[in-house]
């Protein structure tokens, strides 16, 4: 039985390094190596692209979905997702929604006018500015869950469409 070899190397799967049974192959892959000076440069990598937008992830959502839909379905989601984009913004990255956005949202909509682009209070509003106007009738608890489950079926298909983190909502 050969010695161990003198120089510490962890033990792999071919067995221990030992210079004595021929182990000169691991040691020759260290030939050039110093300590001194800086590793050998490696590839660059390439720079980090930008999650895809809301109103594009939002597009292919209704790609994929809408001929399954009745019309009246299409047009509910067309709605509902429209609130979402004008929410966030439609530029923005789905890896940059957050948890808090997400519960912004559900307050948006559970404090939102009724028919509020055509009521003259606020029509010509913000979403914002819409939900601050006091003493309006708000949507009804069915209407607000609908629009909750839709931005619910929509995180989940993005979630497993793009592998974003926590089915597009990051814990930031």
């Amino acid at each position: 039985m050969g010695r161990e070899c003198a120089i510490p190397t962890p033990r792999d799967a071919q067995g221990p390094c030992c210079l004595d049974q021929g182990g000169l192959s691991r040691a020759e892959s260290l030939e050039g190596y110093s300590p001194t000076e800086p590793p050998a440069q490696t590839a660059p990598r390439p720079p980090q692209t930008r999650s895809i937008s809301l109103s594009a992830a939002i597009s292919d959502f209704k790609a994929e979905h809408g001929p399954q839909w009745s019309q009246e379905m299409r047009n509910k989601a067309d709605a509902y997702l429209a609130l979402l984009a004008e929410f966030c913004g439609p530029d923005k990255g789905m890896d940059q929604i957050t948890r808090q956005d997400a519960a912004e949202m559900k307050q948006v909509v559970l404090t939102m006018p009724v028919n509020r682009k055509t009521k003259a209070e606020t029509r010509d509003l913000t979403l914002r500015e819409a939900v601050a106007v006091p003493g309006l009738p708000t949507l009804s608890t069915k209407t607000a869950n609908s629009y909750l489950d839709m931005f619910r079926r929509f995180w989940d298909w993005a979630g497993l469409m793009y592998q974003t983190h926590q089915a597009g909502v990051s814990d930031d």
